[in-house]
């Protein structure tokens, strides 16, 4: 609990940091990526990636990866691999709010656990709910203050539903249309 508490607090100091040292130029504000590439660190000893493509400022397509090692699961590495749509919120220089949903699979070395059956092992399905916070740099480099996922997975009839919390470097490719 305390190392969540001290993971929000670096979050939290990185974004107010971003907000006081980095100018606001408005014509980069303006400027929409057609393509984003993030990686970055997923809480719980793991990575996420995505790869974003913008139909226009404000929708675009995602395609995510994630590998955590999660108490959930006793210690076995939680891998997602979902797509979906993404709507960002382009208004504030250099600050870009966004929301996915995204549906696919996931896979573990124990896929569901449950009292009665234990351990099921395989690849189930899943689907991600969740957004973040991007906070821009310089053209064409982001830092992702946070992103914060609620992943549910289903393994026949039993249902697992975890938060997924991550941060890292987006870059931008492109000019998508405005």
């Amino acid at each position: 609990m305390l190392s969540r508490k001290l993971l929000t607090a670096g979050v939290i100091s990185v974004l107010i940091a971003s907000l006081f040292f980095f100018k606001s130029e408005p014509a980069l504000a303006q400027e929409n990526p057609r393509t984003e590439v993030y990686m970055g660190y997923a809480a719980l000893a793991g990575f996420n990636g995505s790869a974003a493509y913008n139909i226009n400022r404000w929708f675009g397509i995602v395609g995510d990866y994630s590998y955590r090692v999660a108490e959930y699961y006793a210690d076995k590495p939680l891998q997602t691999f979902t797509a979906g749509p993404r709507v960002t919120l382009r208004l504030i220089p250099r600050l870009t709010p966004f929301a996915h949903v995204l549906f696919g699979g996931a896979g573990s070395g124990c896929a569901a656990f449950s009292d009665t059956a234990g351990c099921q092992f395989g690849t189930v399905s899943a689907m991600v709910l969740g957004g973040g916070l991007d906070v821009q740099i310089q053209k064409g480099l982001s830092i992702r203050a946070i992103q914060i996922d609620r992943i549910r997975t289903h393994f026949g009839n039993i249902s697992n539903t975890y938060t997924g919390l991550s941060f890292g470097l987006v870059f931008g490719l492109g000019r998508a249309p405005k």
